[in-house]
């Protein structure tokens, strides 16, 4: 929709006059609701009224005992049949509301006379268009009489075809019986089983449909700047009726009952209505029928809704201006962005906040108000100078900190939405400080995730950090073995399998030396370090295995072909080091021409060669085979491949 006017005022002092523009809301077709606004109540294309629903009836022939009742059922509602003086020996008939499935009655009539049959005559007489019926006969405990000629041609008229075989005061007869009437007879549901079949219950059963006697429609309307009125068209059948309910919404989203029962359709005044206590409103429209008088709907057809919308303030996120993006912290950095007011009416006041991500949380850095008129779809610059100091995490050389700037109405006014009121830019801050760094070996090797190492190895980390300000912390170097800290003091007792030293160098601040026993299988080994400015290291973090096997694994050379070097390179697993450790060298036609004799390591080893025989002579070109040997633990571990000399 919109709005034109040509000769519109836009003077700032009179614009809040001139754009007070009511607005309409027009609600009449199904698709403007949704189901959860129908209660009881079905959107058709011509209104919405009462809706129907699925009846469920059903009566059951059979025994006195609970474990084959005889038994009726309307719509939910259960009625054993299992009391001696109260449903045994002869009719038990119940009474049914045809439009809505109300249950009525229950009647028992127990056939102990000739004039039991004129009392069931004279009940059923009072059954007409608006009623159905249920039978479910019962056992024959006292019954002396059975039915009259007449009554048998009561049900008849009333649709029963098997009424002439029911004899009441046989034992094992059964019948069931359910008739209403309908334009062209009697819609009916009967059965009847005799006394020579099997013991099984006569059941009748239908499923008629109703309509539900009460319903609602909700009205969901807001938020509003000034609330105006409202109307509705209806149709009104005899015994129906159509009310309407208003309830004011705050700030809480608590319903709170303003009028009820409102049955004036032509414009019912809301102006008196505070529009910031409840910025919503929800009509509720009620929609009745007295069913024991009317069977019509009411309908309602439409629904007019009359107010002046709010403004809308939104900040725009593509609007920031900054002196700088990338500042050294504590310098200043001026930041300004627009905002817009998008509604439907001018707003003479807005509050805006800058706020900034910080390591202790969200800082807030400035609050105002603007006390400046923004007509509809204007927008205002708002500005700020931000000092950075303490806005940069210090254990991070650089640091990308939030700016947010929130604008919104003030709290005697209302805006459509409140989550697009916040923009939001970045500044990063760097610090003037350098990181450490870990230097870590095991047994003297450096590893990377995945290799072998054995059970009792010797870890050293050595804390690097050209800073001037000196370590002398163990907190500073976290060391956690499968992801439990290992700490450096056991309540007040040293860890014998850790230390630190802290040699006085200048870039080696500190050296930690761990010693574990380690099980068989999958270690974790992580490392963690700051300096005293919260700088942090990189942190270290290996997957190694301990294998208790000795193992060769990965066995090459490289290069191969070789020139004048080459090395051999291996995995190897264990839970010691071998020792006894031999690379031999061998021709094609099995003559040994080099040993080389070397310390293996539990993991990655490897060994250089520089091509010559054990006489120091070069190598000729051509194919040999080489053979590692590694004894230790009393077992011996072999394995051989073929290197190829090309000069």
């Amino acid at each position: 929709r919109f709005l034109y006017n040509p000769g519109l005022n836009i003077d700032r002092k009179l614009a809040r006059i001139v754009y007070d523009s009511t607005v309409t809301i027009f609600k009449k077709f199904a698709s403007q609701y949704n189901q959860i606004e129908l209660g009881n109540t079905v959107a058709l294309p011509d209104g919405i009224e009462l809706r129907n629903y699925t009846g469920d009836l059903f009566s059951q022939s059979w025994g006195g005992d609970s474990w084959e009742a005889s038994y009726i059922r309307i719509n939910g509602k259960e009625i054993f049949l299992l009391d001696p003086f109260l449903h045994w020996g002869g009719l038990n008939i119940v009474k049914v509301r045809k439009n809505d499935g109300t249950y009525i009655e229950l009647k028992h009539f127990k056939f102990t006379s000739p004039t039991s049959s004129d009392s069931v005559i004279n009940y059923l007489n009072t059954f007409n268009e608006n009623h159905i019926l249920l039978i479910s006969e019962s056992v024959p405990n006292g019954v002396t009489d059975s039915m009259s000629v007449a009554l048998r041609n009561k049900f008849k008229a009333l649709g029963s075809t098997y009424v002439d075989s029911v004899h009441m005061n046989v034992w094992g007869d059964r019948w069931s019986f359910i008739s209403y009437p309908t334009g062209s007879g009697y819609t009916v549901a009967e059965k009847y089983l005799g006394p020579l079949t099997d013991w099984t219950p006569a059941i009748s059963s239908m499923q008629p449909q109703f309509q539900f006697d009460s319903g609602y429609v909700f009205h969901n309307f807001g938020p509003v700047a000034v609330y105006k009125n409202f109307s509705w068209n209806q149709v009104l059948y005899p015994n129906s009726s159509l009310t309407f309910d208003v309830f004011g919404i705050d700030k809480n989203n608590q319903n709170n009952l303003l009028y009820k029962n409102i049955v004036s359709n032509s414009f019912f005044n809301l102006d008196t209505i505070h529009s910031y206590t409840y910025p919503n409103l929800l009509l509720k429209t009620n929609l009745n029928v007295d069913t024991l008088l009317g069977s019509i709907s009411p309908v309602l057809k439409s629904l007019r809704f009359n107010y002046v919308p709010p403004a809308e303030l939104i900040s725009d996120n593509y609007s920031f201006m900054k002196s700088d993006s990338i500042v050294q912290e504590g310098d200043t950095v001026r930041v300004s962005v627009k905002y817009f007011n998008v509604g439907f009416i001018g707003t003479s006041t807005s509050i805006n906040t800058w706020s900034a991500s910080s390591p202790s949380g969200i800082r807030i850095l400035k609050t105002d108000t603007l006390n400046s008129y923004i007509q509809i779809d204007s927008s205002v610059r708002a500005s700020i100078l931000i000092n950075t100091t303490g806005l940069r995490n210090v254990q991070k050389t650089k640091d990308t900190i939030y700016i947010y700037f929130e604008s919104k109405l003030k709290n005697t006014e209302n805006e459509f939405f409140t989550y697009n009121n916040t923009a939001i830019t970045t500044l990063i801050l760097t610090g003037d400080s350098i990181n450490p760094s870990l230097d870590i070996t095991y047994d003297g090797i450096k590893v990377v995730s995945g290799d072998f190492i054995q059970a009792k190895p010797v870890i050293v980390a050595k804390y690097l950090d050209d800073g001037k300000m000196q370590i002398r912390d163990t907190s500073n170097i976290k060391v956690y073995l499968d992801t439990n800290y290992i700490p450096y003091y056991i309540g007040s007792i040293k860890n014998p399998d850790i230390e630190i030293i802290f040699p006085i160098v200048k870039s080696l601040q500190a050296t930690v030396i761990f010693k574990p026993t380690l099980a068989d299988g999958f270690h974790d080994f992580m490392y963690v370090s700051f300096d005293k400015s919260g700088n942090y290291a990189d942190t270290m973090r290996y997957l190694l295995t301990v294998n208790p096997d000795m193992k060769i694994y990965d066995l090459n050379t490289f290069p191969n072909p070789m020139k004048t070097q080459t090395n051999f390179i291996f995995n190897l697993s264990g839970s010691n080091v071998p020792n006894y450790c031999k690379i031999k060298v061998f021709t094609v036609a099995g003559r040994l021409v080099k040993t080389i004799t070397f310390p293996a390591n539990i993991g990655y080893n490897q060994i250089p060669w520089d091509g010559r025989d054990d006489d120091g002579d070069y190598m000729a070109n051509g194919v040999y085979l080489y053979k590692l040997i590694l004894e230790g633990n009393s077992k011996k571990e072999t394995s051989i491949q073929k290197l190829v000399i090309l000069r």
